[in-house]
């Protein structure tokens, strides 16, 4: 299954279970989806204040039936690539520094 990236708004969030949020988004791709944020109220670290309602977030999920699956490893992969970015400057720096960790992301479908 490919990962889907999107940009969204996150419109609600409702509680779930022990340590998990429903959250309901209005993405560019698909439109209005809900799906689970694993482990969200547990750690903040992960998400931080991203699952506000109206926060602007850039989303990466699975889609299975229609439903919003939040990929907590692959969030945490593209969350360090990022950092590692942010840390190098330059992409071939970023590359060869990944490829040196053998650190990849999945492989995702980008919407129009």
């Amino acid at each position: 299954m490919a990962l889907r990236e999107s940009e969204a708004i996150i419109l609600r969030t409702y509680p779930l279970r022990e340590a998990d949020l429903l959250v309901t988004l209005f993405t560019r791709v698909e439109g209005k989806v809900r799906g689970v944020a694993r482990s969200a109220k547990k750690s903040k670290r992960r998400f931080g204040g991203a699952l506000e309602p109206m926060t602007y977030v850039r989303a990466f999920y699975d889609v299975r039936e229609r439903h919003l699956v939040v990929n907590q490893d692959e969030a945490e992969t593209v969350r360090e690539i990022f950092v590692c970015y942010q840390e190098l400057g330059s992409v071939r720096l970023l590359k060869a520094e990944l490829d040196r960790r053998g650190l990849r992301s999945k492989a995702r479908i980008a919407g129009s």
